[in-house]
């Protein structure tokens, strides 16, 4: 059994305020697999080295191009198109077709880097919807196989689209030239509150289900005790003043290839560190997970890799794949054993096509995990209380 370190978020709710314990856990975590084969290496679960890309031709040859997974089962081609720059990369999987999916990554990036990201929702949108229709000729061209639906990152769309003629026209356009589903990032009910959403866009019926982010982030996504903080810094008023939702994450997609209704578990970017994002997305029967995120204004910091981490524990520790999607980096392609397969680079544009497993199997740490956790944190508190007294004691006897 492989052994790892687990970072394990709890909250306490104190009124207007979040605290959040982090608590470092060691634990075996080959025990997630025991419904689903073999239980791979853990080895997987190591550090992200920042390789650099290897282009490929675009007519699909593998001269040259790189994988980031090795043996026979998988096999990746990376491809820049001539056309537009947009690096496309693609990996395969060998399992039954019957349970497998196929999707697409869009990462249109960012016209700049840095926290006035939001100044600049046109422009992220319009290239989201630009690298879309880029890979919509591919797949007329035969270039691109046709995907079941495609994932776009968190506030890809940062113009409420059912508010804004435009921004919907937009998606609406990108999801019709695709010809599938598209999920797509975006703010919903602008003021008090507003939310961060995913929405299931259809090519032919518009907007549909949806995932309101429940995990929120204080000092970013929300402010606590706003007046009081702005006594020592006017950046308070940057933080947002979003709303949380309150659904257990499961948006149904419905594939543009077989019309089958796939059940997607979204935990939209920091939600991959609470347990319950995908727990609760796990037991509403989410067969595969994503994880939309904006890292736009973490710059060239480890940010992004540490996120991407979380994701890989996450595949492991519930048995699903997992697809991250970045506006402007790093996106990847997550096996269920946490394997990447294929990411993009940063602060470039790319799309990722995988065939990945669906499954529905249960893991023992989607029925136990929060049982160990307490239990481990109660052995731990009960070790250090059991060393302070032995430290007491054992100072009194050096005073007598």
């Amino acid at each position: 059994m492989g052994v790892g370190i687990a970072i394990i978020f709890r909250r306490i709710w104190i009124p207007g305020l979040v605290i959040t314990l982090v608590i470092p856990i060691i634990a075996g975590l080959a025990w997630s697999q025991v419904d689903a084969g073999p239980n791979p290496s853990t080895e997987r679960i190591d550090s992200f080295a920042k390789s650099n890309d290897v282009a490929g031709s675009d007519n699909g040859a593998d001269n040259g191009a790189k994988s980031h997974e090795s043996g026979p089962q998988s096999q990746s081609i990376q491809m820049v198109s001539k056309e537009s720059g947009i690096r496309y990369y693609r990996a395969s999987d060998s399992s039954s077709p019957e349970n497998l999916v196929t999707v697409a990554i869009v990462q249109g990036n960012v016209p700049r880097l840095g926290l006035d990201f939001n100044d600049q929702q046109r422009a992220v949108l319009a290239n989201h919807r630009d690298a879309t229709l880029a890979l919509a000729r591919r797949i007329e061209d035969h270039k691109s196989p046709k995907p079941d639906f495609v994932v776009w990152p968190e506030n890809s769309s940062d113009v409420d689209p059912f508010l804004d003629p435009l921004a919907r026209d937009e998606i609406q356009q990108a999801a019709e030239a695709v010809g599938v589903p598209i999920l797509v990032g975006t703010l919903t009910h602008p003021g008090d509150q507003e939310r961060n959403t995913v929405v299931v866009w259809d090519p032919e019926n518009g907007p549909g289900e949806r995932h309101d982010k429940v995990y929120l982030q204080p000092f970013g996504e929300y402010m606590p005790w706003r007046g009081f903080f702005r006594h020592f810094s006017s950046y308070v008023d940057r933080a947002g003043n979003f709303s949380p939702g309150d659904d257990n994450g499961v948006v149904h997609v419905r594939s543009g290839k077989t019309n089958a209704l796939i059940p997607v578990g979204v935990g939209t970017c920091y939600e991959v560190a609470f347990d319950g994002a995908f727990q609760h997305a796990v037991e509403g029967g989410a067969q595969i997970f994503t994880v939309p995120t904006n890292n736009a204004t973490f710059g060239f910091t480890d940010m992004s890799y540490q996120q991407l981490a979380m994701s890989r524990l996450r595949s492991v520790e519930y048995d699903r794949a997992t697809v991250v999607g970045a506006t402007s980096g790093v996106s990847a392609i997550i096996r269920p054993d946490g394997r990447v397969s294929e990411r993009t680079q940063i602060f470039t544009e790319g799309i990722l096509h995988a065939q990945l497993p669906l499954r529905s199997t249960r893991t023992i740490a989607s029925y136990s995990a929060t049982i160990i956790e307490w239990t481990l944190c109660g052995l731990g508190a009960i070790v250090a209380l059991g060393a302070a007294i032995s430290q007491r004691k054992l100072q009194r006897v050096k005073s007598k």
